[in-house]
């Protein structure tokens, strides 16, 4: 790095940084960095200013440059994705007299050569409560020219030196009001770090030296205290590559989430595995009863011999049982991503699985949120050292020619350009029949109403809201409209007409008897949103058949609306 001239004397914030290349909306920026947020929180009792940001490259370049006064060093979360992003950063700002350190789980990828190539100050690997403090403390004060060199204590001089943490009861609670940005009301926590699978694609699956999890009864104390600290939090996003391994711990999870339900308006997501859900089937209703709205399984593929090939330990009809269970415990989305050209990728086998999810949509309309991604030569992960035995070949295990937009690989059987043209068949088809379902109108109304009120209340989207619900303006407000607004039970509401307002309103129970209102009829009552339904039926002149029409139909629309609302 060179000879940087330093005097940091009164300077005391640190900045813990998450950043991925030039990709606006991307779903990190608004999931944050709870590593970034842990360390600041650390670092903040300790005499320093820390504060956690997560943001595309341009976005992180202005905040460096608006804290520059104050800063005392800038920490870099690396991952595979992003290392020449924060090259890039760093040797924008290389000659800026603050400290800069490199951390992160690629980190358990790199050596002291890596060291002049990211031009940081330091690479601290492993778990960060122990380290980064301890760095900036034997730093701290130290004014005039020190050299950019590699600290002994992080030196690696074998590869996969890593250090790992267990008790993390001594490290203080994540500070949520340490996080720049705007408050979006998610907020990540973990309650076991590794994972306890070995999937042959992913990264925790390949370098996870074991699973460590932390007490429930200390996880649930971390979610109170953010709750109470930071009251603008509502949807608890568990950032575990599991959350359910084991049963017993589950219960304790979901007693105290409906125990912190009662005091706060909380909902939560976590990623499952198929498996789990053969062995405790009813987990999912317990799950959903204590605020589950929304989980990810890992789906992957559509042909057994691909997940047997990835060490998936599922069956495709596990992920259709397990799809089954969540329509029935009433979950609003169950997440999956499928690899398109991964191992053994054919014509064959990509048409497999575009067929299986076509079919998964058919039978549980409105639950599932499918994505898809090419496979990624993720350090450490049997895809990436071993590519052969998994029928593929890698173009650029760099991964600098892609912004997981474009394939690196190819298979045995598919060129890069034919996993591309896969991917894009694989979703236009989806999109299809998404917008097939809603035109025949085979989503059931109260998971619409249900998908649009997370996406309203706590900013949760998925496909659905985001291609479909917010596509149609006239489905958006009459939900809008039922959602924002208390309505007395019908039944109630019909002693006193003058208390009942309109939603934007009987529009999706047009059909009373088989028979559809007059498009006119439906237009009026649209437009009329917030005036009194006494007010309303008598300007509408309708005939004895038309009104007993219209008084069944809002029968139906405000039963609707109550059990919705209870």
């Amino acid at each position: 790095m060179g000879t940087v001239c330093r005097d940091l004397t009164g300077k005391n914030e640190v900045l813990f940084i998450y950043t991925q290349r030039y990709v606006p909306g991307r779903a990190f920026e608004a999931i944050g960095s709870l590593g970034g947020l842990t360390l600041a929180s650390q670092v903040s009792v300790r005499g320093y200013q820390g504060y956690s940001f997560a943001g595309i490259t341009p976005k992180v370049i202005r905040l460096i440059r608006q804290h520059r006064e104050k800063l005392y060093a800038v920490c870099f979360y690396c991952d595979f994705d992003n290392r020449g992003a924060i090259r890039a950063i760093l040797a924008h700002f290389k000659n800026e007299p603050f400290y800069k350190l490199v951390g992160g789980p690629h980190t358990m990828h790199v050596g002291p050569e890596d060291f002049s190539w990211f031009g940081a100050d330091a690479i601290l690997c492993g778990d960060g409560e122990e380290s980064v403090i301890k760095w900036l403390d034997s730093h701290r004060g130290e004014a005039g020219e020190l050299p950019g060199t590699l600290p002994q204590e992080t030196t690696q001089d074998k590869k996969g030196e890593y250090e790992l943490l267990s008790n993390f009861s001594v490290y203080p609670f994540p500070d949520d009001r340490r996080v720049i940005g705007p408050r979006t009301g998610l907020f990540s926590v973990i309650s076991a770090r590794g994972c306890p699978h070995r999937c042959a694609f992913c990264f925790e699956g390949g370098n996870s030296k074991k699973l460590r999890p932390r007490p429930a009864a200390q996880v649930l104390e971390e979610i109170r205290y953010r709750l109470e600290h930071a009251p603008w939090l509502h949807y608890l996003f568990f950032a575990d590559d599991t959350f359910t391994f084991d049963f017993r711990r589950l219960e304790e999870f979901c007693a105290g989430l409906k125990e912190l339900r009662l005091e706060h308006d909380l909902v939560w997501f976590c990623e499952g595995h198929a498996s789990f859900f053969r062995r405790y089937p009813h987990a999912l209703s317990m799950m959903v009863d204590a605020g589950l709205v929304r989980m990810q399984i890992g789906m992957e593929s559509g042909c057994d011999e691909v997940l047997d090939m990835y060490g998936k330990r599922i069956r495709a009809e596990d992920i259709r049982y397990t799809a089954r269970l969540a329509w029935e415990a009433g979950l609003p989305q169950l997440a999956g991503n499928y690899i398109i050209g991964g191992a053994g990728e054919s014509e064959e086998t990509a048409e497999k699985t575009r067929n299986f999810v076509l079919s998964l949509m058919e039978e549980f309309p409105g639950l599932l949120d499918i994505s898809t991604t090419f496979p990624i030569p993720l350090s450490g992960t049997l895809l990436t050292g071993t590519p052969r035995d998994y029928g593929i070949t890698w173009l650029d295990t760099s991964f600098v020619t892609s912004l997981e937009d474009v394939a690196v690989n190819r298979t045995d059987f598919l060129t890069a350009d034919d996993l591309c043209r896969a991917r894009a068949l694989f979703l236009h088809e989806l999109l299809l029949k998404m917008k097939e379902l809603a035109r025949d109108g085979r989503i059931p109304r109260d998971r619409i109403l249900r998908t649009v009120e997370l996406n309203l209340r706590y900013g949760i989207t998925d496909n659905w809201c985001g291609y479909i619900y917010k596509r149609d303006p006239w489905l958006m407000a009459y939900a809008g409209a039922i959602l924002q607004r208390g309505f007395l039970p019908w039944q109630e509401a019909k002693a006193h007409p003058e208390s009942l307002l309109i939603p934007m309103a009987v529009m999706p129970t047009a059909e009373a008897g088989g028979k559809p209102l007059p498009e006119e009829v439906v237009r009026y009552l649209l437009a009329a949103d917030g005036r009194v339904l006494s007010q309303i039926i008598p300007q509408l002149h309708l005939s004895g058949e038309a009104l007993e029409r219209v008084a069944s139909a809002a029968d139906q629309a405000f039963a609707m609306v109550y059990a919705v609302l209870q």
